[in-house]
């Protein structure tokens, strides 16, 4: 017979067969079983729980990553390096000397985003390399996006070092230019610490207000001093793309004192912060939003050398000297 009353009490029924069928088939060991269609709708329009990711997960690619650094016969690094995927065509960090190397394919829980993960010398310094990851606009959970830095949390990464891609949305920066971050504003809404909270990684609500680790920051202000690429420390927006700001919208960051907006970066900066580990992060103006629209062409970039020894300049940083870490 069918159900009779309005739709929101047709819903309720619905769902309650559903509960009703579904432990029915919890203790039922028929392959045969198959659910109704009207109650797959419903099931798959409920929400599904929010999640900071899976500790035992993480801890998988943890044993990976160590085994991998066991078989060259290193110890694992306790500093890590992020280039972001959209700075692979400007040739950072060509330098680095790699001893081991793992894809993101061989990762079951990263097996969906283009990347590696690299342990090498960086200058004087014993590193891990992270080159590509995803970005909010992909589509991907919060927690897939950082799963990475869940992974270097649990290895015990001391300090890391975060570059990516800016736009600037007014004349204040200009095109090319290495800008340090000092703070950002999450306006994509995309908080990767949303959800029941991990104890074993962090507490429920971490200080952020240190988040950028100031040693580190004012080590790669010094750094970039004479540069002429060099900019002052900006605060950064966080948009969710796949475009980076409408005119109105970037009007609206440059009248906040937001001079730079990205995609990128800060996802993977708060659940740095969640785990205890100092962050340095850099930005490099590929997009301008002001009185002119342009965009940085790799090519035409001169500031690999001084971005370089701003990051070798971040991880030599007396990370200890801010307390808050």
């Amino acid at each position: 017979m069918k159900f009779q009353g309005n739709s929101t009490e047709k819903v309720f029924h619905e769902i309650s067969e559903l509960l009703e069928t579904l432990k029915d088939f919890a203790g039922s060991a028929s392959p045969e079983f198959v659910m109704p269609e009207s109650h797959q709708q419903i099931a798959y329009q409920l929400p599904r729980p929010i999640t900071q990711g899976n500790y035992e997960d993480v801890q998988a690619d943890v044993k990976l990553v160590t085994k991998r650094c066991q078989e060259v016969s290193q110890a694992v690094p306790t500093a890590a390096i992020i280039v972001e995927r959209d700075l692979a065509a400007f040739e950072i960090l060509n330098e680095f000397r790699e001893e081991a190397s793992i894809s993101f394919s061989e990762m079951p829980s990263m097996a969906s985003i283009r990347g590696t993960l690299s342990v090498g010398k960086f200058q004087k310094h014993h590193v891990i390399l992270i080159r590509g990851g995803c970005y909010s606009n992909q589509g991907l959970p919060p927690h897939q996006q950082t799963h990475i830095i869940r992974v270097l949390g649990m290895l015990k990464i001391e300090k890391l070092v975060i570059v990516g891609s800016v736009c600037s949305t007014n004349d204040n920066l200009v095109l090319g230019q290495i800008v340090p971050i000092k703070d950002h504003v999450m306006i994509s809404g995309r908080n990767p610490l949303f959800g029941k909270n991990e104890d074993r990684w962090g507490t429920r609500f971490p200080d952020i207000s240190h988040m950028y680790n100031a040693a580190m920051l004012q080590s790669v202000k010094t750094s970039l001093a004479s540069s002429q690429l060099a900019s002052d420390t900006t605060v950064v927006a966080h948009f969710i793309g796949p475009v980076f700001a409408s005119p109105a919208q970037a009007r609206f960051a440059s009248h906040y004192q937001l001079d730079s907006i990205t995609t990128g970066m800060i996802p993977e900066t708060m659940v740095a912060c969640h785990m205890g580990i100092p962050v340095g992060a850099v930005g490099v103006v590929v997009g301008t939003l002001g009185s002119k629209i342009s965009t940085l062409t790799p090519s035409d970039w001169k500031g690999r050398e001084a971005l370089e020894t701003a990051i070798g300049q971040a991880l030599d940083a007396d990370v200890k000297s801010d307390t808050k870490h």
